[in-house]
């Protein structure tokens, strides 16, 4: 072995130099790509959480015998006797149903959710809900914006359906749903044009 037979400094320090820039563009990327599954994975959890909202808000409207729309709450009497509401707190952090056996029983369900109020709702390290966070007549939480507009029989303008939109916000991007559905009872009973 002779003396000249190793690295020379030069050469070692540029050996450190590109090992440490791929490890920085390495841990660079590894970032990022955590970062686009939390988008993903909240995106994709949000988008089941409305999802399933609006399949239960439907099949309770195809079930309506009547129902009466306010600011921030949708009440339906089923065919089958049953009352249900459906209430977003002003806050648009939960979204509640509430079902109940009579309209006064219901009356005093929904007074017991206002007067509870909005929770403080906190997410774990990768934003999902912990278990302990679902309040029993919770359907939806977290932010979002409920819109309900009345959909009308063309015979009679009797109100026989209903559009429902959700929007929520994922890391600055709008993301929406919209789902309309009728009554069939509400739309059976206006179906023919007046004689």
């Amino acid at each position: 072995m002779t003396a000249n037979s190793g690295f020379t400094l030069l050469e070692l320090l540029l050996a450190v130099t590109l090992t440490t820039a791929l490890m920085a563009s390495a841990f660079a990327a590894a970032d990022l790509f955590a970062r686009a599954d939390h988008a993903v994975i909240e995106g994709d959890e949000r988008a089941v959480d409305v999802d399933r909202a609006l399949r239960f808000l439907r099949s309770d409207f195809e079930h309506a015998g009547s129902f009466s729309l306010g600011s921030d709450q949708l009440t339906i009497e089923r065919t089958d006797g049953d009352c249900v509401a459906w209430l977003a707190l002003a806050t648009g952090e939960e979204l509640h149903r509430i079902d109940a056996t009579s309209p006064a029983e219901l009356t005093t369900r929904v007074a017991v959710v206002r007067a509870l109020g909005p929770r403080q709702i906190r997410r774990d390290g990768r934003g999902h809900l912990p278990d302990a966070a679902w309040s029993d007549t919770a359907v939806l939480q977290g932010g979002f914006a409920l819109t309900f507009s009345e959909v009308k029989c063309a015979y009679d303008a009797a109100f026989v359906g209903l559009q429902v939109r959700l929007q929520w916000d994922i890391d600055g991007v709008r993301q929406q749903r919209t789902a309309t559905m009728c009554s069939l009872a509400l739309a059976e009973a206006h179906a023919k044009p007046p004689q």
